[in-house]
């Protein structure tokens, strides 16, 4: 095809189709892989540079936290105190509080880098990222009460010789006046999920990954079948009910992370068990965009999804090492 041709249809493919799939269009016409698209370049810059920030941040809080632990034992075998230690337990104040300054500002940054690859994914990738929002739980009561639901549902009676179809069961004025008193003083009331996740927890769905050389996002898919490879909107998770996501993963600098093997995991911290089911990637239906079927939440709290990341092999035949990203859900 000549190569006029071949740009003319990657430009069209950028009006029609986002500018993720323009990117892949643009590499069959000679435009480098490993660029992001224009929209999205200065988004991925500033998250790269505000990421640096964070790094230099974190190597200034870790060495003024180390002298000032070398500092403090220096104080503890220092037996009389004199001018020297006075000017010593200072300097020992300032190394603490310059110490916990930079770590502030190391999440800061940290933070804002998260926050720019987020503007980043969302506005190279706009016909795959639909919801930018935390995953939600979907709060139909009339699913958490429905007959067969999990062995956890969401309400269920005091009353402990009432079944739910009677818990559920309507009662009219005249038939709560004749029946006996303890069955007249039944309720229901939300389980607990005796859970407490931590304050400021991340819950976001964009996330970078633990060895900052990815970023990723989550978003429930509303495909009826496996065979639907287009996007779809979004919706909130479905309790106790099997659903598929998508996963997107992209590098620092905005390319899509192609042709990776991807391990599923996930668990409840404040419980000793995991998953109900044994979810899996079973399609990379774009660029960076993999399909994650089989997933199930049987009960509402604190869950944590885990994507194990194995890069495909470079030119060279060099296998990256796997870099692991983390999503909180609270539900």
């Amino acid at each position: 095809m000549h190569r006029g041709v071949r740009q003319a249809l990657a430009a069209l493919a950028m009006l029609a189709g986002g500018t993720w799939a323009a990117l892949a269009a643009g590499a069959a016409a000679g435009t480098p892989a490993g660029d992001a698209p224009a929209v999205s370049a200065p988004a991925f810059a500033a998250g790269r540079a505000a990421l640096a920030a964070a790094e230099r941040h974190a190597a200034t809080s870790r060495q003024a936290l180390i002298d000032a632990a070398a500092l403090r034992r220096a104080l503890a075998s220092r037996r009389p105190a004199g001018p020297a230690a006075t000017a010593d337990a200072a300097r020992l104040e300032q190394l603490q509080r310059q110490g916990a300054e930079a770590r502030d500002q190391a999440e800061a940054s940290r933070r804002d880098a998260a926050a720019n690859f987020a503007r980043g994914l969302a506005a190279g990738w706009p016909q795959w990222v639909r919801d930018t929002a935390p995953l939600t739980l979907d709060t139909d009561l009339r699913q958490a009460l429905a007959p067969g639901a999990a062995h956890n549902a969401r309400v269920r009676s005091v009353h402990p010789n009432m079944p739910p179809p009677m818990a559920q069961a309507p009662v009219s004025p005249a038939a709560s006046a004749s029946a006996p008193l303890d069955e007249a003083f039944t309720l229901q009331f939300p389980m607990l999920a005796s859970q407490n996740p931590p304050r400021n927890l991340d819950i976001a769905s964009f996330q970078l990954s633990r060895d900052a050389r990815f970023v990723a996002h989550i978003e429930v898919d509303t495909a009826a079948d496996r065979a639907s490879d287009g996007p779809t909107g979004a919706a909130a998770v479905p309790l106790n009910r099997l659903h598929r996501w998508r996963l997107l993963v992209a590098d620092l600098h905005g390319a899509p992370v192609q042709g990776a093997r991807i391990d599923v995991g996930g668990h409840m911290p404040g419980h000793v068990h995991g998953l109900p089911t044994q979810p899996r990637v079973t399609g990379e239906i774009a660029p960076g965009v993999y399909r994650v079927d089989g997933l199930k939440f049987q009960m509402d709290g604190w869950w944590v999804m885990q994507f194990e990341i194995q890069p495909a092999a470079g030119a060279d035949g060099t296998l990256p090492a796997p870099d692991n990203v983390a999503f909180n859900l609270v539900f």
